[in-house]
């Protein structure tokens, strides 16, 4: 009698089931990791805004909030990264974006384009007198992580947000984590 070699039917459905759980547990962790490391790259730009508002600041007196006059190349692959400088037309991705207020106080952020609040935000505080001097600073610059997306509580920003913060705050119902 002759035997059929191939697998039976059995067989071929536990390994589609252990396929499946081994897909189930590595693509959570493989999309954490891609978020982990997009993330670890905008707090660099972010330093990188940071170093060269600074330098526009000891040059010009002021702050700028146009990115095109810090003259700076961020580091951002276009095709793969969520974080894809300045450019806000597609909304699910993010941008990043300065400001300045009457004051003197200047801040960079990493946002969604379509969000209200800064996802990851570098703020510095100088502010102007009225006699059109600066005040002395009275706090560092700092880099914050805001753990709630525009629409509610996000956990996966939070367990990113938490891994190197130095100091946390509320306010307006949203949790911020601090870099100094």
């Amino acid at each position: 009698m002759k035997t059929n070699p191939g697998f039976t039917l059995i067989e071929l459905l536990v390994v589609v089931l252990i396929i499946g759980i081994l897909a189930a547990v590595a693509l959570p962790q493989y999309q954490f990791s891609v978020l982990k490391s997009r993330t670890a790259e905008a707090l660099e730009n972010l330093r990188t805004l940071h170093q060269a508002q600074e330098l526009y600041f000891l040059e010009h007196g002021e702050y700028t909030d146009q990115l095109a006059n810090l003259s700076i190349t961020l580091s951002t692959d276009q095709r793969a990264s969520s974080w894809n400088g300045t450019d806000a037309s597609n909304p699910s991705k993010y941008m990043y974006s300065c400001n300045r207020t009457q004051t003197g106080a200047a801040g960079c952020i990493a946002n969604a384009a379509n969000a209200s609040l800064p996802i990851l935000q570098y703020n510095s505080e100088n502010s102007l007198q009225s006699d059109g001097t600066y005040k002395p600073r009275t706090t560092k610059p700092y880099l914050s992580c805001l753990a709630d997306s525009a629409y509610g509580k996000n956990a996966t920003a939070e367990k990113i947000c938490k891994q190197k913060y130095t100091d946390s705050y509320e306010w307006n119902n949203k949790t911020y984590y601090i870099w100094n």
